[in-house]
């Protein structure tokens, strides 16, 4: 339970929202700061895949996005011509398991199995702010927060 009470949107933020395409060249979220939250949940959303394998994972990282240390990974998908297409992977983070990277980023990062691939996104939303409401942080990319 966050020690912030209010709505949906005092609660969590949109932290980091990157699109691309993700291929054997692998699509990497930029670095987000995790210091104001106790939670985190990636959400990879899979376009129109191709028919190549897909991994997904989280790694803590420098705020540059270098120095990675895998922290989370999803089972890998087997390659399929349309089984992947219009799917989201979820995956929670906590705080707490950061800390034998002794990094206080994370980003996540997609790869399939070959060199077509296809259209993803990366949403980073931020759960649980130890400082007043988390709509506070959003990202600079969030236009409005409605209440």
């Amino acid at each position: 339970m966050s020690g912030f009470p209010g709505s949906a949107a005092e609660q969590v933020a949109v932290l980091q929202v990157n699109t691309g395409t993700a291929s054997s060249t692998p699509l990497a979220g930029t670095a987000v700061r995790m210091n104001r939250y106790r939670k985190a949940l990636v959400v990879f959303v899979l376009g129109d895949m191709a028919n190549e394998t897909i991994d997904a994972i989280v790694e803590t990282c420098d705020s540059g996005g270098t120095n990675n240390v895998s922290l989370k990974a999803h089972t890998q998908l087997a390659g399929s011509a349309s089984a992947n297409d219009s799917k989201q992977l979820v995956m929670g983070i906590n705080v707490d398991e950061m800390i034998a990277s002794g990094k206080e980023y994370i980003r996540g990062k997609i790869t399939t199995g070959n060199t077509t691939g296809g259209t993803c996104s990366i949403i980073v939303l931020g759960l649980e702010p130890m400082y007043g409401p988390a709509s506070a942080f959003d990202n600079s990319s969030v236009l409005e927060v409605k209440n």
